[in-house]
């Protein structure tokens, strides 16, 4: 990956492929991405080709990020939430649903996201943002229940 994915070769097919390929590797192997993480973050608004942007979206939570990179990462996944492909939006939820683990204040903004999305657009969409909520809401109620028994215990 020498090139960040707006400024990938012409032909869309092969932008497809790259992206593809680049995704897999980072998943395996996500320092691979690292050196690419400023070109990656300073074009994503260029990013306008669905093939592209769901894998970015898969790719965006693998990058170590201060909180200036974080916010420009995550308004690009907002953004994708709009996006005319259903996977485009299904990722788009998963990767801020993922860099969230890593970002704990981000969960009850995303888990509100989430439970208005599970009545939203396609079934996809739909499923996703349901299992996300649920997700999201188990973590809450864990927490919930562990100040209420530490509470107790104290007592």
């Amino acid at each position: 990956m020498s090139r960040s994915p707006a400024t990938w070769p012409t032909s869309a097919v092969v932008r497809a492929r790259s992206a593809d390929a680049a995704e897999k590797v980072s998943r395996k192997r996500p320092e691979m991405l690292q050196p690419f993480k400023q070109q990656l973050l300073q074009e994503l608004p260029l990013v306008e080709q669905c093939e592209v942007r769901w894998h970015v979206a898969q790719m965006l939570p693998r990058l170590v990020m201060n909180e200036a990179e974080l916010s420009t990462a995550v308004d690009a996944l907002y953004s994708f939430l709009d996006a005319k492909s259903k996977i485009v939006q299904v990722n788009a939820m998963q990767a801020l649903a993922d860099i969230a683990v890593a970002h704990p204040a981000m969960k009850e903004e995303l888990g509100q996201l989430f439970q208005a999305r599970a009545t939203l657009g396609s079934p996809a969409v739909r499923a996703r943002a349901r299992k996300l909520a649920a997700q999201f809401s188990d973590a809450r109620n864990k927490k919930q229940t562990t100040k209420r028994s530490s509470r107790s215990k104290a007592q």
